[in-house]
């Protein structure tokens, strides 16, 4: 079954296996590396050693995912051992090889995507604190779709620029900024000349002053 499948991929993409070589201090290399749990939760101090350690992390995702697309003049049998074990995942004689290291592909994305997503918003934090924003929560989710970029290194560009440019619009989410209290709007003034005039406030008609006049209207006939 081997060598059928190194026939049938002679020409397949290969790994530089360097990137995935075990230290002498871990198990022996016949054995899968043990499976590590996420960390519960994420420490509150967002310290630089805390910003470079994901920086780290987001970088060796990408390098394990460019190791995929290297080529080597390993094996096809140590080839697929070391690709399928980096990932825990088994090979099985029963796939395509083609399908499992899609697979295998497919699964470095998500964690590399993972990684950066989770840097962003610790380089936010740290940045944000610089820049006396409160709620670094709220300013990410109003930032994250901005232009941010994760680069080979593990750095993250465009944060500053977006934080800075987020304060300008909504000063208000730094330390000692009041948000301002909304006025109400003004009336426009309807008013025009003119008693009759819609919009405009009637006259009462004066009766009495009305009486004198007719009285005074038939004094005039009589005379």
């Amino acid at each position: 079954m081997l060598k059928k499948q190194q026939m049938s991929f002679s020409h397949m993409l290969r790994l530089n296996l360097q990137f995935f070589s075990e230290p002498p201090s871990e198990p022996p290399a016949g054995d899968p590396p043990p499976a590590t749990d996420p960390p519960a939760a994420e420490p509150k101090m967002y310290d630089e050693d805390y910003v470079k350690k994901l920086r780290d992390e987001a970088a060796g995702y990408r390098t394990k995912l460019k190791g995929l697309e290297t080529q080597s003049k390993t094996s096809q049998e140590d080839l697929i051992k070391k690709v399928f074990e980096t990932f825990g995942i088994n090979p099985d004689p029963n796939l395509e090889f083609e399908k499992q290291l899609n697979q295998a592909k497919t699964q470095a994305q998500v964690a590399e995507q993972k990684a950066n997503e989770k840097l962003i918003k610790a380089e936010v934090k740290y940045t944000g604190a610089e820049l006396g924003i409160v709620d670094p929560d709220v300013a990410y989710l109003l930032i994250r779709d901005k232009e941010l970029t994760v680069k080979e290194d593990g750095s993250v560009t465009g944060v500053k620029e977006a934080l800075e440019a987020l304060l300008a619009e909504k000063p208000y989410l730094a330390s000692g900024v009041a948000p301002a209290e909304p006025t109400e709007p003004t009336k426009p003034n309807r008013y025009i000349p003119g008693s009759r005039q819609p919009g405009n406030d009637q006259r009462k008609e004066d009766k009495r002053n009305k009486g004198a006049e007719r009285a005074k209207q038939r004094h005039k006939k009589e005379e």
